[in-house]
């Protein structure tokens, strides 16, 4: 018991405890697992290559070998939508390697990587759950895949720039969601920390109730992770020093002041508790 909370104490202020620094920190590396042709093509793309040599030898009509083909691209496709299904539900650490395992086993191939990229893009904004464990995933496969984190970043900056014109109030959900998975990545190193700087200067700067809501979601999030990186700690301290004065200044709502003093406290918590 005294060396778990002797681990406690010396964690890094980026984390909460032991559990959540490992979720972020110790990730599959997928060449340690997985053979080093199935990196680069799935298994499926090797089959192919293989039965290609064997249609040469095999004398079928064409009709046979055009059935035949089209028999094997229903399975896999239907085999492929039950993936992707429990793509979206893997949550733990452990399920969210084991599916990215299979992938490289089983689907690597362009078309499958592409809509592997989808099914991670389209969270709802009611399942902020599987925004960790989804960018988790994208973390895995990134060295290998690029085209899955380029599209998922790409879509979520497109969002990005759209909120920031977008003043219409109904639409805060989906704006945290944009919001939430950016910083999930960030705590990843997929997307870099000055992306989500930038955006929460750009909040600041322009500090109605909508983005005030944000720039909380933004604290509760990867606050900690900005402070308590040594390149982005002077920033993140400015910044969050700036927003202390502006709630302060601004006239916010009693629901908004408590949630971003909340936020405020949770990266920077007073001396006192500190020491508890």
């Amino acid at each position: 018991r005294e060396t778990n909370i002797e681990q406690e104490e010396e964690l890094p202020m980026i984390w909460e405890d032991t559990e959540q620094q490992k979720f972020y920190e110790e990730i599959l590396d997928p060449k340690d697992v997985i053979p080093a042709v199935l990196l680069q093509t799935g298994k499926k793309e090797v089959e192919k290559t293989e039965d290609a040599k064997e249609e040469e030898v095999e004398v079928k009509t064409h009709e046979e070998l055009k059935a035949e083909r089209e028999e094997r691209k229903a399975e896999l496709a239907s085999d492929f939508e039950l993936y992707l299904a429990r793509v979206s539900k893997a949550e733990s650490a452990k399920q969210v390697d084991d599916v990215v395992i299979e992938f490289f086993h089983e689907w690597n191939t362009k078309g499958n990587r592409r809509a592997l990229a989808t099914t991670l893009f389209k969270v709802h904004r009611t399942k902020l759950h599987m925004l960790a464990p989804h960018s988790r995933l994208i973390a895995i496969v990134a060295p290998y895949m690029k085209d899955v984190p380029n599209y998922v970043l790409t879509g979520l900056n497109k969002e990005l720039e759209y909120i920031k014109k977008e003043k219409d109030p109904v639409l805060i959900e989906s704006k945290i969601r944009t919001v939430l998975y950016l910083c999930e990545l960030c705590k990843f190193k997929v997307c870099p920390p000055g992306v989500i700087l930038d955006m929460y200067k750009e909040f600041l700067d322009d500090f109605t109730q909508h983005h005030a809501e944000l720039c909380a979601h933004i604290l509760q999030c990867c606050g900690r992770f900005l402070l308590y990186t040594p390149e982005t700690t002077t920033r993140t301290d400015n910044l969050l020093e700036r927003m202390a004065r502006l709630k302060n200044a601004k006239s916010l709502g009693l629901r908004l002041e408590i949630m971003l003093e909340d936020a405020y406290y949770q990266v920077k918590p007073p001396e006192n508790k500190k020491k508890q």
